[in-house]
């Protein structure tokens, strides 16, 4: 990814002056590229002017870039500290901790907005599509903003046959229907290892978004049950009918249950909302792009209504 910084791009110096075993300024001719306050390791004498390797002279040593000087040197991390005489090559190599801020900076990039929303402060995010996109989306929101609570929302494929399309399910429990350990005799979606696996929305969250719901929308077009996921887009009347037996799902999507999965390890209050854009049978994948934006616009509303009361 171009956006993610990479070690290449800063390129190698020189020692500026020759240094001791024991020195902890290592006097570098350019910093060119590696940001002052930034944690780097640096590779000394791995090779020499002429770019021939010199495995014997070669240490590796951590450094705090500051002005044209590493400070704060850990020598001898990969052999015993040794001295280096001025003009021995360097060459930088960005700590994991630095690589790893840079990769979320990445991922989150034209991705995210922050700002006020009903006068709270929010954390945008477009979560990208499938189980795994949401799994990241919900952790860095913990882990990365630090959120207090997650509202995840958007579309979903009606199960109940009652749901038809435009109305809205608020989950009371999100289940992942595609996670099969029925061979070693568990039932299916439990997780083994783990204690829940039907994870359960903030009820305090639930009650706000049942009533600016019907408010919205009227008694008859609001629905609350559970929301089952998996990495599938559901066109078929079998899958639906084994999904509605199997799990008494309400409605089916590709998200909800990876970020309800997360929020529960973190014991972050979410609560997952979809608005229906089919009906997840033979006609799904006609009626998915016609209803989408209003099933997207009808989400917002709950949105911002739900912000609005907390």
């Amino acid at each position: 990814m171009d956006k993610l910084r990479k070690t290449s791009n800063i390129p190698p110096t020189t020692l500026s002056a020759s240094i001791s075993d024991t020195d902890t300024t290592i006097p570098l001719s350019s910093t060119v590229g590696a940001e002052t306050s930034t944690c780097i390791d640096i590779v000394i004498d791995r090779i020499d002017a002429a770019g021939e390797k010199t495995p014997d002279k070669m240490e590796v040593v951590t450094v705090l870039i500051s002005g044209n000087n590493g400070t704060n040197a850990v020598r001898g991390r990969t052999a015993p500290a040794m001295p280096h005489e001025q003009g021995a090559v360097v060459e930088y190599n960005i700590s994991t901790s630095v690589l790893r801020n840079d990769l979320v900076d990445g991922l989150l990039e034209n991705l995210t907005t922050e700002g006020k929303l009903k006068d709270k402060n929010v954390v945008l995010v477009e979560g990208g599509i499938g189980k795994v996109n949401g799994a990241i989306c919900a952790t860095l929101m913990k882990n990365h903003f630090n959120v207090d609570r997650l509202l995840f929302t958007g579309v979903a494929g009606g199960v109940n046959p009652d749901i038809n399309i435009g109305d809205i399910v608020i989950g009371t429990d999100l289940v992942e229907h595609d996670f099969d350990c029925s061979a070693f005799g568990y039932e299916l979606g439990k997780i083994p290892r783990m204690d829940e696996y039907q994870f359960k929305a903030d009820e305090n969250l639930r009650k706000i978004a049942m009533e600016v719901a019907i408010e919205a929308f009227g008694k008859e077009r609001v629905w609350e049950g559970r929301i089952v996921s998996g990495d599938q887009f559901v066109a078929s009347p079998e899958k639906i009918k084994w999904l509605r037996e199997t799990f008494n799902g309400y409605c089916t999507e590709m998200e909800g249950a990876a970020v309800a999965h997360v929020c529960y390890i973190f014991e972050l209050p979410f609560l997952v909302i979809r608005a229906i854009s089919d009906k997840a049978d033979d006609d799904a994948k006609v009626d998915y792009p016609e209803f989408v934006k209003l099933a997207a616009k009808n989400s917002k509303t709950i949105i911002e209504g739900i912000l609005e009361r907390i």
